[in-house]
Parts: C-alpha cells; structure tokens; sequence
C-alpha cells in the first residue's frame, strides 16, 4: 500500500528541499487530490506557473466554493483559457443551487465572452434573476469582441426601449462602434442622436472618436462630407476626433485631404488648443500634400499661436507670408495681444495696421 498522499508530499518535499520539484510534485497529482493537500502544496511553492493556479482554482470550483474560487480567479496574474473553463464549469454548479449575486452572473458571462461561447453567454445573460448596467454592457463587450455587431445593435435597443436599465456613456461607444463595422449610417445616426438627448456624451473623447469612425466608414468617398464633418468637430472642440477623421483620410488611397480639409483641421487644432499638433500639419502641407498654404491656412496658424499666447511666432509667421496679411488676420493678431496684455508685439501689429491703411488711402 502506498503512503497517504500528504506523507508523500512532505517526503518529496524533505528531499528536494523545497525547491523547484514541488511544481513537479504539485502537477502530477490526480484528480482525487483532496483541496487541503493541493492548497498546501500550491502555499509552499516558490515559483507558481499557470498549471498550478488552475489545480488550486479548480479544487475550489469542484468543491462549489465559488466565493474563495472568484476571489483566487481576480488575483491570478495570469489566466489562460483553462481558467476561464474552470470557472465557467464550477458556476454552472453554483447555478443550478439558486445562490449567487449580480457580479457572480456577470463574471460568468464575462468568463464565456472570453473564450468565444457566446451562446452560453447569451444563455446567461437571459437567466440571469438580476441585470445591472454591468450585466448589459459585459454582453456588449463580449458582442464585439466576438464580432457579432448586429448583436450590439439589438442589445442598445433593448436597453433604450427596456425600464430598468438604459444605455449609458461604455454602452454607445459599443453601439457606434458595430455601426462604424456595418456600415450602417441610420443606425449610427440614431444612437448619436440618443446620447445626445439623454446626455450620454461622456467621456467625450471617446465618443467623438467613435462618430468619425462611423461616417468613414459608411459614407461615400465625398471630400465635400469629409470637410462638412470636419469642420462640424472643429466647431464644437472635437479636436482629437477632427485630427483622427484626417489621419483616416491621409491613409486612405482613393481620397486625399485638400485645402479646405487643411483649413478645417487647423481651425480644430485652434479652438482645442492642440499647438504642436497644428503646427505639425501646417508644415505638411507642402511637403507631404503638396499643398501650398493660402492666406487662409496662416490665418488659422496665428489664431492657433495667438491663443496660445506664443503671440511672436505668430508675428513672425505673419511676416514670413509671401503675401500681406489682411484685416482678418491683423485684427485676430491684435485681439490676442489685448487678450494678453502683450504690448510689445501689439505696438507691431498696430504699426502694420496703420501701414495698410496709408497704403489703401494712397
């Protein structure tokens, strides 16, 4: 007869002094190890791999303690697609024992997303006694994540047509984002308008970074809606999702940013306050564009210096023109100055506005 299985690991464990045979020792045990043993092995390991949190995770799940099982689950520093399987096995235990709360269903159906059963997890998410925010918006992560966008369309729609839980900030962002994947407008169009009106706007840069990504890829390759859409983003401070539209546009083959599209994103650049972004485009434009900057361009250059109060660059800019600069420009120039009580270069731009107007008298 062999010795209890206990007296053969504290012999093992005598001999080898506690070194790196424990891992050994530990993984070869059969599935009968009893939970004491594999949890006392698994303390007096050195080096702890994935194999021997999953024997210790899965001596937990089989005993239906869940609890102590989710909490080993959440500090596992790695988990590999055993772990999820493990987890998912013991619940289906713990499911059938009418126990549990909100965070144990939605680790469930988070556990299945993961590994692609999103079956079992729509079995889940539709027994499930009790729905959260969390609960819903875990089903539109895993939707996407498992490229089931027309999924996440009916799940915002049910959640904006439901009582209990409606659709939030994470919920659109998933919405717009399987929009943008079926090249569905309308759609796209509707949950923006939704957000909208029930303010779901937040955070806001991930939402606007969202809108462009839906009318990329569902409008036509029209530079005259590319610019529309642009310079609406710049017209209400979007200008991280301006600059994100523009980059697509850089990108794509068939469509290459103009003079209007270049007025636009440095005009976003101007009222985000984005200095070294816009700086950066204008001096592309001729090298990488082959555009040449117009009067236009410089004048959104000196708005963008001028609120950033690097007033004698914008000076300098100014006078770098190839051509003269006009009332448009020298007046942005001269508000900045009072905005920031820069007298020194107001004294210049005063002198350069009274110059234009001898010359126009003349």
């Amino acid at each position: 007869m062999g010795l209890p299985q206990v007296q053969v690991f504290d012999q093992v464990e005598e001999r080898s002094g506690g070194k790196g045979d424990d891992i050994y020792v530990c993984h070869s045990r059969e599935r009968e190890t009893t939970l004491r043993v594999r949890t006392r092995c698994f303390d007096k390991m050195p080096v702890k791999d994935v194999i021997a949190w999953n024997s210790v995770l899965d001596a937990y799940a089989s005993q239906n303690q869940m609890d102590v099982a989710a909490t080993l689950f959440d500090s596992m520093p790695i988990k590999d697609l055993t772990s999820y399987n493990i987890m998912i096995s013991g619940y289906a235990i713990f499911e059938s024992t009418d126990r549990g709360d909100v965070a144990s269903w939605n680790s469930m159906i988070l556990a299945c997303a993961l590994t692609g059963q999103m079956e079992e997890a729509q079995r889940l998410f539709n027994q499930a006694p009790n729905k959260n925010i969390v609960t819903w918006n875990t089903m539109v992560s895993g939707c996407l994540h498992n490229e089931l966008y027309g999924e996440v369309v009916k799940l915002f729609n049910l959640m904006k047509a439901g009582e209990n839980v409606k659709p939030d900030h994470i919920t659109v962002t998933g919405g717009l984002a399987a929009c943008a994947h079926l090249s569905s407008l309308e759609t796209g169009r509707a949950i923006h308008i939704c957000a909208l009106e029930h303010h779901l706007m937040r955070p806001e840069v991930t939402t606007s970074l969202s809108m462009p990504n839906v009318f990329y890829k569902c409008q036509a390759k029209d530079i005259f809606c590319r610019n529309a859409i642009m310079s609406g983003l710049a017209l209400n401070g979007h200008g991280r999702a301006a600059l994100k539209l523009f980059n697509m546009m850089k990108r794509a083959k068939s469509l290459s940013p103009d003079e209007i599209t270049f007025i636009a994103v440095l005009s976003a650049c101007s009222h985000s306050g984005l200095v070294e972004e816009g700086c950066a485009l204008f001096s592309s434009m001729k090298d990488e564009c082959g555009i040449s900057p117009k009067l236009e361009h410089y004048g959104c250059m000196d708005d963008l210096l001028g609120r950033a109060d690097l007033l004698s660059q914008a000076l300098d800019l100014m006078e770098s023109m190839l051509f003269k600069p006009g009332e448009t420009i020298l007046g942005a120039l001269l508000s900045a100055c009072i905005t920031h009580q820069n007298m020194e270069v107001g004294e210049k731009v005063v002198r350069l506005v009274i110059e234009k107007g001898e010359q126009r008298h003349d």
